[in-house]
């Protein structure tokens, strides 16, 4: 694997699901030796400067360059193919949301409010244990999957800005030949302890 280190000399440490634990001071290229297991890989940013603060780090699978990082994984997006819909609910962690106090919970983690406080496409993690995927990637991937139609879930708690702007990108992103499927939200009638947005 290479990671990748643009425009800084910050001090990487490298450990986890790795050969062994070594450390990088960038900016540039590393080749790392990944060994599959369950731990993952970490990347521990011991140093950057304030005044040039690190802006992009890459972790590339071998075969691919930076140039076609933004790419999904090819054998993934073959699994896809022949799919007719493709819903969000699990990619924008529709289940995930902690806003059903807003004054509390307005600035956790998992919590789509605001247009402004969602996933973007570099935000630093595009998980579960954060707003999960951005909506610019999820497009992307149903654009690149034939024929495939898209299913949304509206966050629960989204403003009406939030759903006009979400609108707006649906229809200026996803590709003309498609239809675009809305659910606010999941289950809102389900009153299960997990489902904070049916309360």
């Amino acid at each position: 694997f290479t990671v990748t280190v643009s425009n800084v000399a910050p001090t990487l440490v490298i450990s986890g699901d790795v050969a062994a634990e070594e450390t990088f001071e960038g900016p540039g290229e590393f080749e790392i030796e990944v060994v599959p297991g369950n731990e993952g890989i970490f990347m521990e940013m011991v140093y950057s400067s304030i005044e040039d603060p690190i802006t992009r780090i890459q972790l590339l699978m071998p075969g691919f360059s930076a140039e076609d990082a933004d790419s999904f994984y090819p054998p993934f997006l073959e699994r896809l193919q022949g799919f007719d819909t493709i819903r969000s609910m699990n990619l924008s962690t529709n289940n995930e949301y902690m806003c059903d106090e807003p004054d509390k919970w307005s600035g956790h983690a998992s919590c789509q409010m605001s247009w402004e406080n969602r996933t973007l496409p570099f935000t630093q993690t595009q998980a579960k244990e954060g707003r999960g995927m951005a909506w610019e990637t999820i497009i992307d991937l149903v654009n690149q999957v034939e024929n495939a139609n898209i299913w949304i879930n509206v966050p629960h708690a989204a403003t009406d800005h939030y759903v006009k702007q979400l609108a707006k990108l649906m229809k200026a992103n996803v590709a003309t030949d498609r239809q675009i499927y809305l659910e606010l939200s999941n289950e809102v009638w389900n009153p299960s302890i997990d489902f904070t947005q049916s309360k």
